[in-house]
């Protein structure tokens, strides 16, 4: 269900040819209900310090979204299975820790959001493992690491339908 927007890689491979320190991009995305109505934008931070600051209060990055280089794997290793339904975010992460990062900050994915979706049929584990990887990069000086542990709890205990809600009422269109 999720779809490409037209020019995405060719966007994404120029950003990271004029940034050669660049480990890996996205972008904003816009999230579809699964008849295609649209629901809410996705405009994470787009410079390397705000998504390293971002990421210890949720993911900066959807998968669909993303491209990084290949040798990056040979530094921070592969997906780790002890995080289910969130290898990704800790994969992100540990690439983001190490070195930059960048989202391009145009909608380059239409991400549907639908009852067959991994973070619909595996909330409740996603949101643990969120918890998990927060938790492993807690950082007791940074008020965003506090606020990832609260925002992990809430959103294991709130069902996806209540959040997917509020993120439609308080959309920002791109």
């Amino acid at each position: 269900g999720d779809l490409v927007v037209r020019g995405r890689i060719e966007k994404q491979v120029a950003f990271l040819e004029i940034t050669p320190d660049c480990r890996l991009v996205g972008g904003y995305a816009l999230f579809k209900n699964d008849t295609g109505r649209p629901l809410f934008s996705f405009t994470p931070p787009c410079d390397a310090e705000s998504i390293r600051r971002t990421l210890h209060r949720r993911c900066c990055f959807l998968h669909p979204a993303v491209m990084f280089r290949a040798e990056v794997l040979n530094e921070v290793g592969l997906y780790r299975e002890k995080y289910p339904a969130a290898e990704d975010y800790d994969l992100f992460f540990r690439i983001a820790e190490k070195y930059p990062t960048a989202n391009l900050p145009e909608v380059i994915v239409e991400y549907e959001v639908g009852p067959n979706s991994i973070s619909s049929r595996q909330r409740r584990v996603q949101q643990l493992s969120k918890l998990r990887i927060v938790l492993a990069h807690f950082d007791p000086l940074l008020f965003a690491s506090y606020r990832g542990v609260m925002e992990s709890v809430i959103g294991y205990v709130i069902p996806r339908s209540i959040t997917t809600g509020f993120h439609t009422l308080h959309a920002k269109f791109v």
